[in-house]
C-alpha cells in the first residue's frame, strides 16, 4: 500500500512571526543611569570619612579594648553609646559643620527645620558630659543621632507637612541605606569626570609608590648617619603608632561614612527621598476608615460599662490614693505596688483600641464622645497609677526605676490630652505637639542629672538609710560623701561602704580630655578626698557581709 506524500505550504510569515531571512533588530540593553555628579560631591567623599573617623574616634573608641572584630563591632557600637562624654557633644559638632558645609558648597539654604533639628542634637549631645547615667547615656546617643539623619535630610526641604513619622523614616533608614554604596561610585565620577579629579588620582597613585621607595631609603640614610638619624627619631617619635592608630580609627568609622554620605547625598540630589504629597496622604487616610460607626461603639461599650463598673465598686479604694489613705489591712508599699502594673497595662490597651478607633472607623459625633470618654478613662487611670507611685515615693524614697516608671505615664497622659482634644479640633496637629513634648520632657531627664538628684533628695529627706541601699552610681558620691561622718553610726559605715563600692564603678574609664565628663570629674575628686580622709581604713568600718547581715530584719 502506497504511503501517502507529506505536502508542505511556504504559508506567509504573520504579523507576529517575521519571515526567517527578515533581519534580526538589535536587543536594547537598558543601562543604569549614571549617578549625579556636581559641585561638592568630591568634597562629600572626604568630609563623609571624616565623620566616620569622628564618630569612631569620639564614641567607640572607649569600648574599642573589647576587641575590633567583625562580630563584635555591634557591641561596640552600643556600648560607645551608652558611654557619654564630651566625645559625643564634638562628634555632633563635626556633623553638623560637615553637613554646613556640604550645602555651602551645593549654595543651598538650609530649611529652618532641619536648623531646628541640629540644634536639639546638639544640645542633647551636649548633655551627655553632664551625668554617668548608662541608661540615659544610650538612649539620648540614640535620640540625637536620628536628630543629625533628620536635620541632614530637612535641611535639604524634603520636610512633607504632617509626615513627620515618614520624614523620620526616610531620613533614618530609606535615604542612607539607598545610598550606602554610593561613596565607591561618586569616587570613580571623581578621578575620572573631570581634570582635577584625574590629576588627583595620579598624585594620590604617586604617592603610594613614592611611599616605600621614600621609607626604605629613609632607613638606609638612618643606618649611614648618627645626626639624621637622631633628627628622624626626634620628628617621628610615636608617628607610627599614631599613623596605625588612626588608619584604624578611619577602618572603624568606614560603615558611619559609607552613611553619612548616602544620607547627605541622596538628601542633596532628591534620591530616595519621601515625594508623597498630604493630599495622597489625607486619601489613604480616609480609604483606611472603613469600619461603620455601628461596630466602634459596639467594641466600645462593653469597655468602658467595665471601667464604669469598676470604679463605681472600688471607688474609695481608689481614690484612697489620691488622698494618701490606706485602706484597712495595707501597708504603703503593698498599697502602692497592687494594681499599679495593672493599670499602667489598661493604659496602654487604651491607646492601641483609641487608634484603631481613630484609623479604622468613619468619624461621627457618636464616634468622637466615645473616643473622648476613652482618653478620659485613661487619664483617670494614669493619675491613680502616678498618685500610687507618689505614696511609694514618701515612704521609700527615691529609684531610677520609680523616676523613669513616673516620667513614662506623664509622657502618657500627655498623648491622651492631645488625642482627647483632636476630638474636637480636628486641624490640631496631635504629632508634631507630642514630639515638641516628649523632647522637653526627655531634657529633664537629660539635663536633670536623674541619679544626682535621686540621690540628693534621698540624703535630705529621707536619710542615709534610704540614700545608701539604692543602686550605687558615680553621681551619687559627692552626695554620700556628706553622711561619712554622721552621728548615726550605722549611716556614717553605710556612707563609707557605699564609697568603697563606688571606686569599683570609677575603674577603667579613660582619662583623657576627649572623655571628659563633668559627674564622673566630681566623683573622682570625692574618692581622692576619702581615700586622704581618716575614714578610708577606718578599722570599724564592716565587711560587706557583716553590713549585710546587720542590715537584715
Amino acid at each position: 500500500m502506497e504511503q501517502p506524500q507529506s505536502i508542505y505550504i511556504n504559508t506567509p510569515p504573520t504579523p507576529e512571526q517575521p519571515p526567517h531571512n527578515a533581519p534580526q533588530k538589535p536587543q536594547v540593553i537598558q543601562q543604569k543611569p549614571p549617578l549625579p555628579y556636581s559641585r561638592g560631591d568630591g568634597w562629600l567623599l572626604l568630609l563623609a570619612v571624616a565623620v566616620g573617623y569622628l564618630f569612631a574616634k569620639l564614641v567607640m573608641a572607649p569600648q574599642v579594648s573589647m576587641g575590633f572584630l567583625p562580630f563584635s563591632y555591634p557591641f561596640i557600637l552600643l556600648a560607645g553609646m551608652g558611654t557619654g562624654t564630651v566625645g559625643h557633644l564634638l562628634f555632633a559638632a563635626g556633623f553638623v559643620v560637615s553637613l554646613a558645609v556640604y550645602i555651602a558648597f551645593k549654595r543651598k539654604k538650609p530649611a529652618l527645620s532641619g536648623v531646628l533639628a541640629a540644634a536639639g542634637a546638639l544640645a542633647l549631645a551636649a548633655s551627655q558630659m553632664t551625668h554617668c547615667n548608662g541608661v540615659i547615656h544610650f538612649l539620648t546617643a540614640g535620640l540625637f543621632l536620628l536628630l543629625l539623619c533628620y536635620a541632614a535630610y530637612a535641611a535639604m526641604g524634603h520636610r512633607r507637612k504632617g509626615q513627620i513619622f515618614s520624614d523620620i523614616l526616610y531620613a533614618a533608614i530609606v535615604t542612607p541605606f539607598s545610598g550606602l554604596f554610593c561613596w565607591f561610585g561618586i569616587v570613580k565620577r571623581a578621578m575620572s569626570g573631570s581634570r582635577k579629579g584625574k590629576r588627583a588620582g595620579h598624585v594620590a597613585i604617586g604617592l603610594l609608590i613614592a611611599l616605600p621607595v621614600t621609607v626604605a631609603a629613609a632607613a638606609l640614610l638612618v643606618r649611614a648617619d648618627a645626626a639624621f638619624s637622631e633628627l628622624v627619631n626626634r620628628f617621628f617619635s610615636g608617628f607610627w603608632v599614631r599613623l596605625w592608630s588612626n588608619i584604624g580609627y578611619i577602618l572603624l568609622g568606614f560603615p558611619v561614612a559609607l552613611f553619612a554620605f548616602g544620607l547627605m547625598y541622596n538628601s542633596a540630589h532628591a534620591r530616595h527621598v519621601n515625594t508623597v504629597d498630604p493630599e495622597t496622604t489625607a486619601k489613604t487616610r480616609q480609604s483606611l476608615r472603613i469600619a461603620p460607626p455601628v461596630i466602634t461603639v459596639s467594641a466600645l461599650t462593653p469597655v468602658m460599662l467595665t471601667y464604669l463598673a469598676y470604679f463605681a465598686v472600688q471607688f474609695a479604694y481608689f481614690t484612697a490614693a489620691f488622698a494618701s489613705v490606706l485602706p484597712q489591712g495595707y501597708n504603703h508599699s503593698e498599697f502602692a505596688r497592687r494594681g499599679f502594673f495593672e493599670l499602667c497595662a489598661v493604659a496602654g490597651l487604651n491607646l492601641v483600641l483609641l487608634l484603631c478607633a481613630m484609623s479604622f472607623s468613619k468619624k461621627t459625633n457618636t464616634t468622637k464622645h466615645f473616643n473622648a470618654a476613652l482618653s478620659v478613662f485613661t487619664l483617670a487611670f494614669i493619675g491613680i497609677a502616678v498618685s500610687k507611685m507618689v505614696m511609694y515615693i514618701e515612704s521609700w524614697g527615691f529609684t531610677r526605676l520609680r523616676v523613669y516608671t513616673t516620667w513614662f505615664m506623664t509622657v502618657l497622659a500627655v498623648l491622651f490630652v492631645l488625642l482627647l482634644l483632636k476630638q474636637y479640633w480636628r486641624r490640631l496637629r496631635v504629632a508634631p505637639i507630642f514630639i515638641a513634648a516628649f523632647l522637653a520632657l526627655y531634657a529633664l531627664l537629660a539635663f536633670g542629672r536623674t541619679d544626682a538628684a535621686i540621690a540628693s533628695l534621698n540624703v535630705e529627706y529621707y536619710g542615709g538609710e534610704i540614700a545608701t541601699q539604692g543602686e550605687v552610681t558615680l553621681d551619687a558620691a559627692p552626695y554620700i560623701w556628706r553622711l561619712v561622718n554622721d552621728d548615726d553610726r550605722a549611716t556614717a559605715e553605710a556612707a563609707r561602704l557605699y564609697l568603697h563600692r563606688t571606686e569599683g564603678v570609677a575603674e577603667g574609664r579613660l582619662d583623657h580630655w576627649l572623655y571628659y565628663n563633668i559627674a564622673f570629674t566630681q566623683a573622682a575628686d570625692t574618692l581622692n578626698d576619702f581615700r586622704n580622709s581618716a575614714f578610708y581604713n577606718d578599722p570599724v568600718w564592716p565587711r560587706e557581709e557583716e553590713y549585710n547581715r546587720a542590715r537584715r530584719p
